[in-house]
């Protein structure tokens, strides 16, 4: 059985984790920049969210929730 990690290693992985999805939205904002997607286009998107989220259990109005900030986000930085 693997040791129980102390809350300054837990707190230690979720920052790298934080910082990886900052980079990948960082990313995102990138490839999205000067690109114009059709709402039919964003619908995609935000479904496929869902669908990942559900095949791996998580929570999918939340993750709809999110999908729908990221996008949001993406076309603010786009915007700016």
């Amino acid at each position: 059985m693997p040791a129980m990690m102390t809350l300054t290693d837990t707190l230690e992985q979720l920052a790298k984790i934080d910082a990886k999805i900052i980079s990948l939205l960082e990313e995102r904002m990138r490839i999205c920049d000067g690109q114009h997607f059709t709402s039919d286009e964003l619908l995609e998107t935000i479904s496929l969210y869902v669908e990942e989220a559900a095949d791996k259990g998580i929570d999918s109005p939340n993750i709809e929730k999110l999908a729908k900030i990221i996008i949001l986000i993406c076309r603010r930085g786009a915007a700016e």
